[in-house]
C-alpha cells in the first residue's frame, strides 16, 4: 500500500471516501496487521475513524460480511499490483513476475515487519 491514492484518507473531513469504504480498508490492514480473530468491529470503527453505529447500517451482516468485503478488497488490490508488476518487467514471464513480487514483499517485510502480512492469508 505505498500508494496513497489507492488507500482511503484516515480522516472523515474533507476524505472522497466515506465512512464504509474506510472501514473496509481499516479491516483489512488490521486484519493484515492482527488477524481475523483479534480484529474487533469496534476497532474497525475506531481506525476508520467512523461512527460505532455505521457499523449495523453498512454491514448488517456483521463480522463476516465486513471480513469478506475486505479480503475481496485486498484481492482486487492484489490484482491490480500483480497488473503493474507485468507493467513494469521487460520480459513477462513468471518467473520474473515471481522475482518482482518477491522482492516487493521482502522489502515490506524490512520495513514493517509482521505486521505487514496479507489479509487474505489471514
Amino acid at each position: 500500500m505505498s500508494n496513497p491514492a489507492e488507500r482511503p484518507a484516515r480522516t472523515g473531513t474533507g476524505s472522497r471516501y466515506g465512512p464504509r469504504e474506510r472501514m473496509v480498508f481499516s479491516a483489512a490492514q488490521l486484519i493484515r496487521r492482527d488477524g481475523i480473530a483479534a480484529t474487533g468491529m469496534r476497532d474497525v470503527a475506531a481506525h476508520a475513524e467512523a461512527p460505532r453505529g455505521s457499523l449495523q447500517h453498512y454491514f448488517p451482516g456483521g463480522k463476516e460480511q465486513l471480513v469478506d468485503e475486505a479480503v475481496a478488497w485486498a484481492g482486487r488490490y492484489a490484482g491490480r499490483r500483480v497488473a503493474r508488476f507485468l507493467a513494469g518487467l521487460a520480459e513477462p514471464a513468471p518467473s520474473a513476475l515471481f522475482a518482482a513480487m518477491v522482492g516487493q514483499w521482502t522489502d515490506e517485510h524490512e520495513a514493517v515487519g509482521e505486521l505487514g502480512g496479507c489479509p487474505v492469508a489471514a
